[in-house]
């Protein structure tokens, strides 16, 4: 148990609670057959509450899986942490596998930190989040987490839906939901003109989805697309700025943009050849274009990058004999990419110059292989244990000439091109789990497993000085997990889980924004997860996490003073996050909730001489169903009018410009309106 923890276990029995999303939790699995519902000793949450939630950004519903945080940026931006600090560009999406009905949303050698923002989360069934390394059902970049946004399933009845809602700043969203027995069509449009200064979103969202059946077969084609079209707003500077009322609307960053267009299509093809056994393949089509202003870099360079992917996903489930089932699979995943950037002006220094930065396409070649047992022991054990194996090749062409992007006698310079190569990762990832069940409907679990990630491209082909390409290796994170989860009676249920993790060959920003790679870190906590029923007509729920996230290892951080930084807290990692609601359903057709989220402290640096002090946001909603299917709903977000920061950390360290705090402002008291009508 950590150190910081003994004081305080109790606070989280009393306090950690929330999450409307812990529905089903003893049965909950990575949904459908693709990743299989025997493996119930996972740390998994599913958040279904979407639409009363009035989900218009990830953040708004995330919160409800303990040890989760997907911090809200400008517009649609975000970042990631689940059982990790908040991590930063390719870290962003190459420690966490992100799929939108398993196949993951972009290729894992292309992801960008904003990659959930391309999904239609606010018309989504649910949200699948799964803390620590994925199953061997999982490749590439399930280290931390698994999110998995399951799209709704068809209806026997047909069915129309018209949403409108209307918030702070113009805030104007449409949605168009129809389904029936064989298609299901959903549209989503959005403009906002936003809380900061020139910082407008508008977006579209596009599902449609068809079904083709027979006698012992299921055919489901799925087309997604995503439009949008956003003008940033970046940090603002200097100690508490985000308490300044005069500077909050403040945008930096005027100019920056983000644009991203994207595609997937996907046939998903489930055949039973007997009662027992099951068989899908799932091929996909793939392609993203996006284009924007790196706002958070000195010099505000330009990037436009874009991928097209072509692959498959298949597993093969059938009984071995009575009491063991065997699950075995391939992955297939080719993918295109190409990547420039740029800067129009000069940067602060000779290290971020004015002009070309990069031009490069890299092909990357993505090949996984599994196997899965599980197996019923006896009445009350059960044993799950899996392999698999990947291997992803890179070919890379370097575009611009070889070496530093700078003048000649900048020895620190922030681009750096590596020469044309080839790179080639071999992983393996073994996964073992074993439940007891010591009530009836109670369960205590132990887990062992690892994951990995290769390289992305962008950290073996955007180096900065100093860096060489062959010291850069995959990511590995090694986990144990104890833990327990029940339900007492319908509506009160609980999950407990403690975790350490050890992550080798990690690559993160140190101060001065330098890529850093082959560092070790370490990763340990306690999670719950509780619903409790109070009466049939009031509902409480909550999560919480205590965690501590440390380097494990000192390093060498280029133009700064070389500090001792083994055992700090790596910056942007709370210890403390909480979540809790309180429901009343007064009515059979109203519901009154109150929300509270706790974000602890945490150090915005690797020296942890600066830090940020937390927060506690209140959230109020109401939802009343009418007669003829009508339904409004009433958010107040930020309730208490929290000055608070979505998220901190500090400028780029320079020997002629100190560093100092920086902030994404978070909105002030704001309102949502959602009316809503079923056909």
């Amino acid at each position: 148990m950590p150190p910081f923890a003994h004081k305080k276990v109790a606070a989280i029995v009393l306090f950690s609670a929330c999450s409307q999303a812990f529905a089903g939790a003893l049965d909950a699995s990575l949904s459908a057959e693709r990743s299989l519902d025997l493996n119930i000793s996972n740390s998994l949450i599913s958040i279904e509450n979407i639409n009363e939630r009035q989900t218009t950004h990830i953040n708004d519903v995330t919160f409800q899986s303990p040890g989760t945080w997907l911090s809200k940026g400008s517009g649609q931006e975000h970042l990631s942490a689940i059982r990790s600090p908040l991590l930063i560009q390719e870290n962003a999406c190459a420690s966490f596998y992100l799929a939108e009905d398993h196949i993951p949303l972009q290729a894992p050698a292309f992801c960008n930190a904003n990659t959930l923002s391309y999904a239609n989360i606010e018309q989504a069934k649910s949200i699948e989040v799964l803390r620590g390394p994925g199953t061997a059902f999982h490749g590439n970049s399930a280290t931390h987490g698994v999110i998995n946004i399951l799209s709704p399933d068809f209806e026997p009845e047909t069915g129309t839906a018209l949403g409108m809602m209307y918030g702070s700043h113009d805030m104007r969203q449409v949605s168009i939901d129809h389904r029936d027995e064989k298609k299901i069509l959903q549209l989503w449009l959005s403009d906002d003109q936003g809380y900061k200064d020139d910082a407008a979103v508008e977006q579209e969202k596009l599902r449609f989805k068809t079904l083709q059946s027979g006698d012992k077969w299921t055919l489901v084609h799925a087309l997604n697309i995503n439009n949008l079209n956003q003008h940033s707003a970046g940090y603002i500077e200097g100690a508490y700025a985000y308490q300044d009322a005069s500077r909050k609307k403040e945008n930096s960053t005027a100019g920056a943009f983000l644009k991203n267009q994207s595609l997937r299509f996907s046939s998903d093809l489930r055949l039973q050849p007997n009662d027992k056994s099951t068989f899908i393949f799932t091929p996909y089509l793939r392609t993203n274009n996006t284009d924007f202003i790196l706002h958070s870099v000195p010099g505000m360079p330009h990037q436009e990058n874009s991928h097209n992917s072509l692959g498959f996903q298949s597993v093969f489930i059938r009984p071995y004999s009575e009491n063991i089932r065997l699950s075995s699979g391939f992955d297939f995943d080719y993918s295109r990419g190409k990547l420039t950037q740029s800067q129009q002006q000069a940067g602060p220094s000779s290290a971020f110059p004015q002009g070309e930065h990069y031009d490069y396409s890299a092909i990357a070649l993505d090949i996984g292989m599994f196997i899965q047992v599980d197996a019923k022991l006896s009445e009350k054990w059960q044993l799950t244990t899996g392999l698999r194996l990947q291997d992803t090749r890179y070919n890379y062409d370097n575009l611009l000439s070889d070496g530093s992007a700078c003048i000649d006698t900048e020895n620190n310079c922030y681009y750096y091109r590596p020469s044309d190569s080839r790179q080639h990762f071999y992983n393996w990832s073994p996964h073992f789990s074993l439940q007891w069940r010591f009530l009836q409907k109670h369960y205590s679990y132990i887990s062992l497993s690892r994951g990995f990630n290769a390289p992305h491209t962008g950290d073996l082909y955007r180096l900065n000085a100093g860096q060489i390409l062959d010291n850069i290796n995959s990511q590995k994170v090694d986990a144990a997990e104890w833990g327990f989860k029940g339900e007492f009676s319908q509506g009160r249920s609980y999950q407990l889980s403690a975790f350490l993790m050890e992550k080798d060959n990690a690559i993160f920003n140190a101060d001065n924004l330098y890529h850093l790679s082959g560092q070790q870190t370490h990763h340990q906590g306690i999670e719950l997860a509780i619903n409790y029923r109070i009466i049939d007509a009031l509902l409480f729920s909550a999560t919480g996490s205590l965690s501590r996230h440390e380097y494990a290892n000192d390093i060498t951080l280029a133009g700064i003073a070389n500090p001792d930084i083994k055992n700090n807290d790596i910056d942007s990692a709370p210890q403390e996050t909480y979540q809790a609601q309180l429901t009343w359903l007064p009515t059979a057709s109203s519901q009154l909730s109150i929300e509270g989220v706790y974000i602890g402290n945490y150090f915005l640096d690797t020296a942890n001489d600066f830090s940020y002090a937390g927060h506690t946001l209140a959230h109020l909603r109401f939802q009343q169903q009418f007669s003829g299917d009508w339904t409004i709903q009433l958010a107040l977000i930020n309730a208490l009018n929290e000055d608070y920061a979505e998220h901190a950390d500090i400028t780029a360290a320079n020997p002629n410009t100190p560093s100092v705090e920086r902030y994404i402002v978070g909105e002030p008291r704001n309102y949502r309106f959602s009316i809503s009508k079923t056909f």
